[in-house]
């Protein structure tokens, strides 16, 4: 039976006989912050993160406020689309969401949908051409998805009391990014085009989730985490990815606490969508109860721990194995499957679409910074790292500044303008193939030597080691939990020469008679003679007299569980010719640096013969 309910002038049909009431509490997105006074009443860090997932997790009210929205939205569009249907997904029903969560929404025009019905010629009609024209209704169910999604778009703008901010977000997976108002509910939500895929990824979801009591406090807590420290988001992880990382863990920790996605398909009845089997058990019963007896406290001392020394160069993330997978196998194999896997910075793969890189959005700079968060977070619950301003540690792990506090005290770059460093890590496509045998300590001898050759050979620069230190001891410091970056060269640099000004310039001239054969790489030979042509063909870059001096400092990373090398630039004065040079540097070196080891004879393997 249906029942009316009446919000702010406008109806909404529900599908509970009897009347859900709407109230007026604040169902803002409360940050972790917002939590911590009320946990202090609890002496274990069990029993506060048991107490923060009850506090956060999406309550009946939530729920059934969302379900309203869905079901608006879905009235709104019902005009164009009198077949469609709009079902929700992601964090809102999977049972790992919390207070202020996006509501994931997906958009079928029709039951029966299928892609290969797609008619690209069909034009993006407006609203009003669509009330005038029975005919143009009858087609725009067959529009691209970006059409469709875009078509959409103009619906919910047409109705400004109930949804604000639309946007459409052109991704890998298109979606439209709005704001529904319900009668003082705020909701962020996306709506994505007929991915059904989704729908199966929060079934199985949802059922991970209960299998233990444990899963979704850990879950919650650790969300919470990710969010507070930004490391879900723009250039990050997605939500999906880490929700994956955590389920990983628990498949891979002693007597495992989840099962893979394989033993939950295995006897399950076959189910295929978009080509991919999704069919899996839901039965708990199948599952006998985990012989791990940890608390929750262990199981999050645990995790920080794993990841910190999981080697994201080398390895996938599999919860459909519950087993990693190497990078190396994916990049030589013949499947079909594994060809299609995009390797990125940190791999983990879908259950379903096993071609497809959840953690592909993540870069490594972001990778840089979350190996050492875990870190630090794993020596705050061991009660090695503390803070004189925060009680406890299960506060302290939230506490950001604290983070960066830490981080501006052991990190020689962190107060210099962007302009004066550069991060280098090594080229995962290169090293993931050597297996077991990564160089990443050749690696770690190549990248000085090579930088100081391209600031006396391509740039003309007068360079001059001063320092130097290839020793593997990490240097004292005030913590024997936290290291500093090691030096591995200090270079002296006179400069007197503006060539970095003209390295854009035309390379179509001859320049055999500036090639210098005693140069072993092509690169440097190449570079080295363009710039010879530069110099020669406008003299007047030549300065007599250093126009100014800056040290290039070259650190390498502390930690062998997350290499990077660090490059700063110590300019003598501020004067623009040194913010050119040095954005030149930090422009031009990288390119330089990759060019040229790919043309060296440092990573040469059987897999490239």
């Amino acid at each position: 039976k249906y029942s009316d309910v009446f919000v702010k002038g406008f109806m909404i049909d529900t599908l509970d006989s009897k009347m859900i009431e709407i109230d007026e509490r604040d169902i803002s997105n409360k940050s972790v912050e917002a939590y911590l006074p009320r946990l202090a009443a609890h002496s274990t860090i069990s029993k506060k993160m048991k107490h923060l997932w009850k506090m956060s997790h999406l309550s009946e009210y939530d729920n059934s406020c969302r379900k309203l929205i869905c079901q608006h939205i879905h009235k709104l569009l019902l005009p164009y689309y009198p077949e469609c249907k709009i079902e929700m997904f992601g964090s809102s029903v999977n049972g790992f969401g919390t207070r202020g969560c996006d509501l994931d929404l997906m958009f079928s025009p029709c039951p029966d949908f299928q892609y290969e019905d797609i008619k690209d010629d069909l034009v993006l009609p407006s609203l009003n051409a669509i009330k005038k024209s029975p005919a143009l209704q009858a087609n725009i169910k067959y529009m691209g998805r970006k059409k469709q999604l875009r078509f959409i778009l103009r619906v919910l703008r047409s109705h400004p009391k109930e949804i604000n901010s639309a946007i459409f977000v052109n991704a890998r997976c298109p979606i439209i990014k709005f704001v529904a108002i319900f009668n003082g509910y705020k909701v962020p939500c996306d709506m994505s085009f007929h991915h059904r895929l989704a729908l199966y990824n929060t079934k199985l979801l949802h059922f991970l989730g209960t299998i233990d009591p444990r899963v979704q406090p850990l879950m919650i807590t650790l969300r919470f985490w990710a969010k507070c420290l930004n490391y879900i988001g723009c250039g990050h992880l997605s939500s999906y990815c880490f929700t994956l990382l955590v389920i990983f863990f628990l498949q891979n920790i002693e007597n495992p606490i989840l099962p893979s996605v394989d033993l939950l398909m295995k006897d399950a009845e076959s189910v295929i969508e978009e080509g991919w089997e999704v069919g899996f058990t839901c039965d708990p019963s199948k599952f006998p109860p985990s012989k791990n007896k940890k608390n929750l406290d262990e199981l999050l001392k645990e995790f920080f721990n794993f990841y910190w020394n999981f080697n994201f160069y080398e390895l996938i993330i599999c919860i459909r194995t519950g087993k990693v997978q190497r990078i190396k196998n994916f990049i030589c194999s013949d499947d079909e499957t594994h060809k299609r896997f995009r390797v990125r910075d940190i791999c983990a793969q879908d259950p379903f679409d096993l071609t497809y890189n959840v953690g592909g959005s993540a870069s490594l700079k972001g990778l840089t910074l979350f190996k050492p968060s875990l870190y630090f977070a794993y020596q705050i619950l061991c009660k090695n790292l503390q803070d004189d301003e925060t009680d406890t540690p299960f506060q302290l792990l939230f506490k950001k500044a604290f983070y960066k506090t830490t981080f501006d005290r052991n990190m020689p770059f962190t107060h210099m303008d962007t302009e004066q460093y550069l991060y280098m890590f090594p080229d995962y496509k290169t090293l993931a193939p050597l297996g077991d045998a990564i160089p990443v300590h050749l690696w770690y001898e190549f990248i000085p030597d090579t930088i100081l050759n391209i600031l006396k050979y391509i740039f003309f620069f007068d360079a001059e080691v001063i320092d130097k230190n290839l020793c593997d001891e990490p240097p004292e410091t005030e913590s024997k939990f936290i290291r500093k970056p090691s030096l591995l060269m200090r270079i002296q640099c006179a400069v007197d020469v503006m060539i970095w000004n003209y390295r854009n310039a035309n390379k179509d001239d001859d320049l055999d008679e500036f090639y210098d054969n005693d140069f072993k790489n092509p690169v440097l030979r190449r570079e080295n003679a363009l710039s010879h042509f530069f110099l020669k063909s406008f003299p007047a870059l030549h300065s007599p007299e250093p126009i100014f001096w800056f040290n290039c400092n070259i650190y390498k990373s502390p930690y062998p569980q997350c290499p990077y090398i660090l490059i700063t630039f110590n300019p003598s004065e501020s004067s623009r010719q040194a913010f050119s040079a040095l954005k030149a540097l930090r422009r031009k070196i990288p390119v330089f640096l990759k060019d040229m080891y790919e043309d060296s004879n440092l990573f040469k393997h059987p897999f490239y013969e």
